[in-house]
């Protein structure tokens, strides 16, 4: 394997010299997804500096989500983070088709029940009104990155809708389809917080690790129809949203 080089100006702090070094050798392909980097000790001598350079360099870098660092194992190269549109689209399938990968659900359920404070106030909807709840991990190419509910009040699904049509299909080609909903805009929220117990268990990802918890009221002409919600994983995941200018 080459070994990386630091090619950044002089007049750069010397941390920054190596995390660019180690950037592009990421980049280059010298270390891959998964590699282990070497030790702080050899990163030292390779590239003449301390010890606090080399992990201030190592730290930036799992930061911006390039490297993960493991107590007891050492600093490997992250996987790259799958891209989450939140710009428009609210369906998460076809936002991974459009990013080339395979979206899948697991753990799904479809239930009804008493919509609650939040959602009555958010979907304006009154006290007594029932919603349907989509609950369901959702995956890109397989692993888990995301639990969500899509809730849609009962009285804008028409006479003998069938809630088993979400096991077949995906849920927002399902309400523009079946329910004949046409979406306009979406407001979104965004909350950083840590993945509970339950949620990792259900992600595959360790308790408490960081992650992202979305709300999204999706509007159509007559106003706010449907609502998702739900925790993304901040290890697996970046969120975008593109706004247009002018």
């Amino acid at each position: 394997m080459t070994t990386p080089e630091m090619r950044v100006t002089d007049f750069a702090p010397l941390y920054h010299k190596v995390k660019e070094s180690l950037r592009q050798a990421i980049k280059a392909g010298a270390y891959a997804p998964g590699d282990l980097l070497p030790s702080e000790t050899a990163l030292c001598r390779q590239f003449r500096v301390s010890r606090i350079t080399v992990r201030r360099a190592l730290s930036d870098l799992a930061t911006e989500g390039l490297l993960q660092r493991e107590r007891g194992r050492g600093t490997f190269v992250a996987k790259p983070k799958i891209e989450r549109s939140l710009s428009g689209d609210p369906s998460f399938a076809r936002d991974m088709m459009r990013m080339g990968y395979v979206p899948g659900a697991t753990n799904l359920t479809v239930s009804s029940r008493p919509a609650d404070a939040h959602v009555l106030e958010l979907l304006r909807l009154v006290e007594g009104d029932t919603v349907l709840v989509v609950d369901r991990v959702q995956a890109a190419n397989g692993e888990p990155v995301a639990h969500q509910e899509t809730i849609v009040p009962l009285r804008l699904l028409p006479p003998g809708f069938d809630p088993a049509s979400f096991v077949q299909s995906p849920v927002f080609v399902v309400l523009e389809e079946s329910a004949g909903m046409a979406f306009t805009r979406v407001r979104t929220t965004i909350d950083p917080r840590t993945v509970s117990t339950d949620d990792a268990a259900l992600l595959g990802c360790g308790a408490h690790s960081p992650g992202f918890y979305v709300e999204q009221v999706i509007y159509t002409g007559a106003g706010p129809a449907v609502m998702n919600r739900g925790v993304v994983r901040g290890d697996r995941c970046r969120l975008v949203v593109e706004t247009p200018l002018g």
